[in-house]
């Protein structure tokens, strides 16, 4: 458990911080609605919605991340090699004596 936190939390880890908040906003949602659905206890409608908008932003913030990261971490494509034809001869220097 301790190995997931810190990867959550440090940016060398395979886990984002985006995708924490993502999950504790989308739970925390989930709790507001089945709340208010169960209980007498009614949770504001813009709460509700500020909470799945902050957690939906989360994940497709990291979605957009990763494509672009992928993008920009190809490798540049190996120089081809210049093929001489045959009648191509390179210059000889010649010496003076």
């Amino acid at each position: 458990m301790k190995k997931w936190i810190l990867s959550i939390l440090s940016h060398e880890g395979d886990q984002s911080s985006k995708r924490l908040i993502g999950l504790y906003c989308v739970a925390t949602g989930s709790a507001l609605a089945w709340i208010g659905t169960f209980t007498e206890y009614k949770t504001p409608e813009y709460m509700y919605n500020t909470l799945m908008y902050i957690g939906a932003g989360a994940f497709i913030g990291t979605v957009v991340e990763s494509v672009f990261l992928q993008k920009l971490n190809k490798p540049a494509p190996e120089p081809q090699p210049i093929q001489q034809d045959a009648n191509d001869t390179p210059p000889v220097e010649e010496t003076v004596q």
